[in-house]
C-alpha cells in the first residue's frame, strides 16, 4: 500500500508501513539508467549506469552504483514503483510538457541573440577570408 507524506522541501513517497526517518543524511546518487538486475534468493541486485563522454566523442556507458536488496524487498519496491508512477503519470507528463516549452523557448531566445545570428557573422567571416587572401 502506497500512502504520500509531505514534508516542507520534498515530497517523499512512502512505501512501507513502519516509520522511516528522513533526516537529510541519505547519499543521493545520480543514475542515467539501470544495467542490470541480478535476480536471486534471498538477495538480488540491480546495477546502475552514468553515461561519460569517451575521447573520441562516442558515448560510453560506465557503471556506477550495484544495489543489494532482499529480493522481497526488490519485489516490493517493483510494485510500489508501478503504482506511484501510474498515479502521478499525468502529473509528470504535464511537468515534462512544460519544461521541454521553457527549454524551446530558452533556445529561440539564445537563437536570436547569438552573434552567429547577427551582422558580427559577417564582419568575422571577412575578417577572416582577408586573411587568407594575404
Amino acid at each position: 500500500m502506497v500512502t504520500k507524506k509531505t514534508t516542507t522541501n520534498k515530497r517523499i513517497e512512502k512505501i512501507t508501513t513502519l516509520p522511516v526517518l528522513h533526516d537529510g543524511d541519505a547519499q543521493d546518487i545520480f543514475v542515467d539508467g539501470v544495467s542490470g538486475l541480478l535476480p536471486g534468493y534471498p538477495n538480488s541486485k540491480l546495477a546502475f549506469y552514468v553515461t561519460v563522454d569517451s575521447a573520441n566523442g562516442d558515448e560510453v556507458r560506465k557503471n556506477n552504483l550495484r544495489l543489494t536488496m532482499s529480493t522481497v524487498a526488490m519485489l516490493e519496491l517493483f510494485d510500489a514503483l508501478k503504482e506511484v508512477l501510474v498515479d502521478n503519470l499525468h502529473e509528470v507528463a504535464n511537468i515534462a510538457e512544460q519544461q521541454q516549452k521553457q527549454i524551446a523557448t530558452f533556445s529561440v531566445q539564445s537563437t536570436k541573440n547569438s552573434p552567429r545570428n547577427s551582422s558580427a557573422k559577417v564582419k568575422i567571416t571577412r575578417r577572416v577570408t582577408s586573411r587568407t587572401k594575404t
